[in-house]
């Protein structure tokens, strides 16, 4: 009777580290042209343990790009595809090989979306007095810090606030987004400084509010406006438009839509108040 091996014949000869380099990482991404690949190299590409010549931060960029439109499907569309074969991604799909190849593009950014929230925005400090677990890479990373106002610049990638549930995934973004954005007028615990990086792009945080239909925040904290934020505001409300075309100042206050609400209420209280608001070179040199 012939003797039974105990090695295991595909493995047991075979080198095999934790985790590729980030530089074999990349390689495998694009060349990949698969859902099930891409979507699997996308879920350990932000893992603490690989490493190489190139940064986390980079990684943390190509993510953003991937994810790009994720809640979007004409963000996907080329020039050949029909816009009415779109549909809104269901995060539960199975891929099937008939299914439009928008689609699935849209399905593997979704995922990427997906990884940077529970791998990156998501905040694991438990102490609410601690600065946020992302804080240092977002505000002293300047790769990352631009990348992450180009990405929510479109403000089809904000999550929609709804009256209905939201995934897990896009609470942690609004959770990430409305703290990043607030940090820009009110200094976050236990730092009394705000970072000059944040006042100098307030434009980009007023738009986020508003997407967020946050507004009111700027309206409590109006005394911390600069006075460029203050006309940033007044542009925007006397730049508002619906279904018919522009839309007056007074018509968008009495219609009660939230910007012309937002400037309206902050212009009174500064009139009432003999305010005069600082310029943002004045805020930031109070903060040095």
């Amino acid at each position: 009777m012939d003797q039974v091996s105990e090695k295991n014949s595909v493995l047991s000869e075979r080198v095999i580290g934790v985790a590729p380099s980030r530089e074999e990482w990349i390689d495998r991404l694009n060349k990949a042209n698969d859902v099930k690949t891409l979507v699997g190299l996308l879920h350990y590409g932000l893992d603490l343990d690989m490493d190489g010549d190139i940064s986390r931060s980079d990684i943390i960029c190509i993510y953003f790009d991937y994810a790009y439109g994720y809640n979007n499907s004409m963000s996907f569309s080329g020039k050949d595809s029909d816009p009415f074969a779109m549909r809104i991604i269901d995060l539960g799909f199975e891929t099937r090989s008939s299914v439009n190849k928008d689609f699935l593009k849209q399905y593997v950014s979704a995922k990427a979306f997906d990884t940077l929230c529970k791998k990156f925005l998501k905040n694991r400090s438990r102490d609410s007095g601690e600065k946020p677990t992302w804080w240092d890479d977002v505000i002293y990373n300047q790769k990352i810090f631009e990348k992450i106002l180009w990405f929510f610049e479109y403000s089809g990638n904000i999550p929609f606030r709804s009256s209905k549930p939201i995934r897990h995934e896009e609470s942690t973004a609004i959770e990430f987004l409305l703290k990043l954005s607030k940090a820009a007028w009110i200094a976050i615990a236990p730092s009394k400084k705000i970072s000059t990086s944040l006042i100098e792009n307030r434009d980009h945080f007023i738009k986020i509010l508003w997407s967020l239909d946050e507004l009111d925040f700027l309206v409590e904290h109006w005394k911390s406006l600069s006075k460029e934020d203050f006309s940033t505001l007044k542009r925007l409300a006397e730049n508002l438009k619906d279904y018919r075309g522009p839309v007056s100042l007074t018509d968008a206050f009495i219609e009660g839509n939230n910007m012309a609400t937002c400037y309206q209420l902050i212009a009174k209280k500064a009139e009432l108040s003999n305010w005069s608001f600082p310029t943002r070179q004045e805020i930031i040199e109070k903060y040095e």
